[in-house]
């Protein structure tokens, strides 16, 4: 499999995901840069964060960003909603279980940042 099908297969989950929401959403993919080992933990983490974003942020605008940095597989989701974000205990396991960091930002009436690293 190349790297052009592990991508494609994570912007297929993803797209299939967002297909219907009634946001705007970005989806910015940095070419080739999701191994395959990593795919089936990065495209868990992104797809629980950004239903979470959908069914609680009540946001207009919904980014996602995937990228290497530093041996690390780097994701953000961010969205510009209500914030104060709570009960993300399950993203937080489930990051830590595939031995990712995860920080959230979440100041109430401000939106969220989700960022996860994965090292390669």
């Amino acid at each position: 499999m190349t790297a052009m099908d592990i991508e494609s297969g994570f912007i297929l989950a993803f797209q299939t995901a967002v297909a219907r929401a009634p946001i705007d959403v970005q989806l910015d993919v940095g070419p080739g840069v999701i191994p395959f080992v990593l795919e089936a933990t990065i495209c868990g983490l992104v797809l629980a964060a950004v239903a979470n974003v959908l069914e609680h942020a009540h946001a207009k605008n919904l980014r996602v960003k995937v990228w290497i940095e530093s041996r690390l597989l780097v994701a953000e989701v961010e969205d510009d909603g209500v914030g104060g974000a709570s009960g993300l205990a399950k993203i937080e396991a489930r990051a830590r279980e595939a031995g990712a960091r995860i920080e959230i930002d979440s100041p109430a009436g401000v939106g969220t940042l989700l960022r996860a690293e994965v090292p390669l």
